[in-house]
């Protein structure tokens, strides 16, 4: 299992967060995630009417497809935060983003920790600028679905059961 400790090492390494003050200690992370809400967002790319999902290497839902995304720090303007989300999630930029909906994750579980997460995630569709996707040390692999795969997020394959073909067209 990787700690939340090791992300936050391995984010500081690769630069995800370039900004000093969008960091948190893990002590402060782990304490503040436990009685506030995350807030996030997470990118729907479409092509050929399929869907890019990854599968989580990490807790919360490790081993389970999801939508890329991660966390908004605080200071950090929504345009800025999708440029970094989406570098660090798949290696390319965004070339457009607009807003979908948003997921709400009631109660992840960071299993071994003891933590209970609240997450809200604004969902945008998006197009890549042209290039190779890449995985991150939170999700390498990753597939264009023309359906929602078994072992999908409950939420997110809520969201996009109910989405599906205006995300698609």
């Amino acid at each position: 299992m990787v700690s939340l400790d090791r992300i936050y090492q391995k984010a500081k390494k690769q630069k995800i967060m370039t900004k000093k003050e969008y960091f948190l200690s893990k002590k402060d992370y782990d304490k503040g995630v436990s009685i506030m809400v995350r807030f996030c967002l997470d990118f729907v790319v479409a092509r050929d009417h399929k869907i890019l999902l990854s599968r989580r290497l990490i807790d919360p839902f490790k081993g389970f497809w999801h939508l890329p995304g991660g966390m908004v720090g605080k200071g950090e303007p929504i345009q800025e935060a999708a440029e970094r989300i989406l570098m660090s999630e798949l290696g390319l930029k965004p070339v457009s983003i607009q807003l979908q909906g948003y997921i709400e994750y009631l109660d992840e579980k960071i299993l071994g920790k003891g933590l209970s997460i609240h997450s809200v995630s604004m969902v945008f569709k998006t197009v890549l600028e042209k290039g190779t996707l890449k995985g991150s040390f939170q999700a390498e692999e990753m597939k264009f679905f023309s359906e929602i795969p078994n072992h999908t997020i409950p939420v997110v394959k809520t969201f996009l059961d109910k989405n599906w073909s205006a995300l698609t067209e």
